[in-house]
């Protein structure tokens, strides 16, 4: 059966995905369009439909032909996504996660919504939230071999285990950001080792990735 998110060509029947598969949002799409072959004759870029309407004028349509900038539009969605309150694309992160096969239904809307205020600063396209942000729904299945190789050795993965021994201690009212931070510097300074070495090792062995939100706002969350 075809898929009811694409379209559908009615000579051939053919389905092909569009903008809205691929995670663009409408207002972003239509800013962008606006754009081709158009100007506001200032250095306007980001504006709503209103404001598109406000300031077009035939005078302003150019004339010669016009460059698809995808790299442009991506610009836009970003743009767009970040200005979205989290707990607008909570809906659009539970399609997300479904479509990757990951029950959604034991996460609280509060959840979600705070899963998206992390990455949504980081993603360039919706379908980016679950993706990037698996490990905030389901343990990491894989980790970073190039990160695991720098940064993985056996003092750091004593330092990680004794850290899980430090946070196990930490009360459920005083688990922030900002406590956890404490206990892992406290933990690093009584092992001897550097920050610099620990944090990304505590990353990997969270996340499973070598980059993402700040690894503290994560613990939290999680």
């Amino acid at each position: 059966a075809a898929d009811p998110r694409r379209d559908v060509c009615l000579l051939t029947g053919d389905t092909a995905s569009g903008y809205r598969e691929a995670g663009y949002l409408p207002a972003a799409v239509l800013n962008f369009l606006a754009l081709l072959g158009w100007n506001p004759g200032n250095d306007e870029e980001v504006m709503s439909l209103e404001r598109l309407t406000e300031l077009f004028s035939l005078e302003r349509v150019g004339k010669s032909g016009v460059k698809f900038d995808y790299k442009k539009a991506e610009w836009f969605n970003q743009v767009y996504l970040r200005q979205q309150a989290p707990a607008a694309l909570v809906p659009t992160l539970r399609a997300s996660l479904a479509a990757r096969g990951i029950s959604e239904a034991g996460f609280s809307d509060e959840y979600l919504a705070q899963a998206v205020a992390l990455l949504q600063d980081r993603v360039s396209y919706l379908p980016q939230l679950a993706e990037w942000g698996a490990y905030l729904f389901a343990p990491p299945a894989h980790y970073d071999a190039d990160m695991a190789a720098k940064r993985w050795t056996a003092e750091t993965a004593r330092f990680v285990g004794s850290l899980g021994n430090a946070y196990s201690a930490v009360h459920d009212g005083a688990w922030t950001a900002a406590e956890l931070e404490s206990v892992f510097k406290q933990r690093a300074e009584q092992m001897g080792l550097a920050p610099g070495k620990a944090l990304p090792a505590l990353r990997l062995a969270v996340t499973g990735m070598a980059f993402g939100p700040g690894v503290f706002d994560v613990l939290a969350l999680l």
